[in-house]
């Protein structure tokens, strides 16, 4: 009688990897979005109040085809 092992089953491992891949991006993608969301409050609180105002200037200095 011979008595083999049985061959190894890479599904597990496979599925880890995977599972721990899509977890670190998923975190990432969060933290991101926090830091986002921080980023737009630090700024948006200060110009709310009235501490803090931005003028855009867009002046263009080509000339148009109506201009004369």
């Amino acid at each position: 009688m011979i008595v083999q092992e049985a061959p190894r089953c890479y599904t597990g491992p496979i599925i880890l990897t995977l599972d721990v891949l899509t977890g670190s991006v998923a975190l990432l993608l969060v933290i991101a979005f926090v830091v986002q969301v921080l980023g737009c409050a630090a700024v948006a609180v200060p110009s709310a109040t009235g501490d803090l105002s931005y003028t855009i200037n867009r002046t263009s200095k080509r000339k148009t085809p109506y201009s004369k």
